[in-house]
């Protein structure tokens, strides 16, 4: 038999551990229970918790507020939240809730309830709809939050309705045009420098950006935001997918980097062949692009030095460390951190390819693995792993060495390099074969010498 009735203090460490419950069904972050209990001893005024008991067990609450419509408006309540612990699932505990609440709600004279529910949440729209209740199809529900709320108590926010006719004075369209007319002017020109000094154009978009993402910040936490599912966090009903999409991804650079140095390996073990499809400077650029750029500069110094916390880490979505912006150092994160994407730094570097195939297939390359890579890439966005800036400035800094690798390793060496390196694996195979043959003769002659031991009639 259920007991309902509003929340004392006494009763926060076991709403706590309800609160922990939720957060875990929804796949949110969990907070500490001191902080829970911290929150609950602060609750504003008007907000209140309706807690249904089942004997000493606390199974369900709901939390609401009075609603203050306007003057001459009856009151009202809001729900914002009504959970039951899973064990309590299916006995009426949540119809209960409901049927207190209005019943609470008439005592004090209100004449209605507003909640909020998710369109694909179909046991409690039923349960509602079983209540009497009816959707409010006239109203469209706003929400002000994060870096949006804070450039609106900076009255920053928009100056003009969106979609309004409104036209900008003559003096602004003319800015505006030369300043378009400029930034085709520079684009071209940039597309100029990109095919005649490729590394310079990379580091010159480099700088771009980074100067983007440290003027505004704001920028990274707007896309991180886009995939931040309130109910659920960053785990939406997509996650499984996107943990797909990198387990696949992975298996791929690892079979990349492996059939990268399959030739080598086959030159050890065949000794007298020729090494197959490529040749020994194209295998050290590209394995080297990965230990330099991926290995060394990303994961090596970046991730580990850097302290920046990830974004399913931060206040603005559930975490408990603060956010801070691309390129400055933070102490919000101990060792492997969300500055840069070690991931998409890993993705991106299957672009060398580009420069192993025949000339006939390299746009078709060109397309596979940049698409590749954003595909693995943004997966980290959208689990929140990483932020838009992580993820660009890892390409640019993993480009920028595919582009110095190119111009020192396989354009800068000889091909002479390529019969030495041949060569001398070719010797080290044969060095091989003899030292194996030595072992194997050596273990023949201790076993025929302990057989004689052992056994001196044979």
């Amino acid at each position: 038999m259920f007991e309902i009735r509003l929340a004392r203090e006494a009763d926060y460490p076991a709403l706590a551990a309800l609160l922990i419950e939720e957060q875990r069904f929804y796949h949110l972050p969990q907070p500490a229970r001191q902080h829970l209990l911290r929150d609950l001893a602060a609750l504003p005024d008007g907000v209140e918790a309706l807690v249904c008991f089942d004997g000493a067990d606390l199974v369900g609450a709901a939390c609401f507020s009075a609603v203050y419509p306007g003057p001459g408006l009856t009151r009202g309540l809001f729900l914002k939240d009504l959970f039951v612990a899973e064990r309590a699932r299916g006995k009426g505990a949540g119809r209960l809730l409901m049927q207190q609440m209005a019943t609470l709600a008439a005592e004090r004279g209100c004449t209605f309830i507003d909640w909020t529910t998710q369109k694909d949440n179909e046991p409690a729209r039923a349960l509602h709809a079983s209540l009497g209740a009816r959707v409010r199809s006239e109203n469209i529900a706003y929400r002000l939050q994060d870096q949006a709320l804070l450039d609106a108590a900076r009255g920053q926010g928009r100056e003009t309705i969106p979609g309004s006719r409104s036209e900008a004075p003559e003096p602004v369209r003319g800015f505006r045009r030369r300043m378009a007319s400029r930034v085709v002017r520079q684009g071209a020109r940039l597309h100029s420098i990109g095919a005649t000094r490729p590394l310079v154009a990379t580091l010159f978009v480099t700088t771009l950006l980074s100067i983007l993402f440290m003027a505004w910040p704001a920028l990274d936490i707007a896309v991180a935001h886009a995939f931040y599912i309130h109910q659920y966090g960053f785990n939406g009903p997509a996650v499984e997918l996107l943990q797909l999409i990198r387990h696949i991804g992975q298996y791929i650079e690892i079979a990349v980097l492996v059939g990268l140095l399959l030739p080598l390996l086959l030159k050890l073990l065949l000794p007298r062949t020729r090494m197959l499809v490529l040749k020994a400077r194209e295998i050290f650029f590209a394995v080297g692009v990965f230990l330099i750029g991926p290995g060394l500069i990303v994961n090596g110094i970046f991730k580990d030095y850097w302290g920046r916390a990830r974004p399913r880490d931060i206040l603005q979505f559930g975490g408990q460390q603060h956010f801070s912006p691309a390129w400055f150092f933070s102490n919000q994160c101990d060792d492997n951190c969300s500055f840069v994407s070690g991931e998409g730094s890993t993705a991106f570097w299957i672009v060398v390819l580009v420069f192993l195939v025949p000339p006939r297939w390299r746009k078709a390359t060109v397309l596979a693995t940049t698409g590749f890579a954003a595909t693995v890439s943004f997966t980290r966005i959208a689990m929140g792993g990483h932020f838009l800036s992580d993820v660009l400035l890892s390409w640019c800094f993993t480009l920028v060495v595919i582009l110095m690798m190119k111009q020192f390793v396989l354009d800068g060496l000889p091909t002479s390099f390529d019969r030495a390196v041949e060569n001398g694996i070719g010797r080290a195979g044969l060095a091989l074969r003899r030292a194996l043959g030595e072992v194997r003769r050596l273990v023949v002659k201790l076993s025929g010498f302990a057989l004689r031991r052992h056994f001196p009639s044979l």
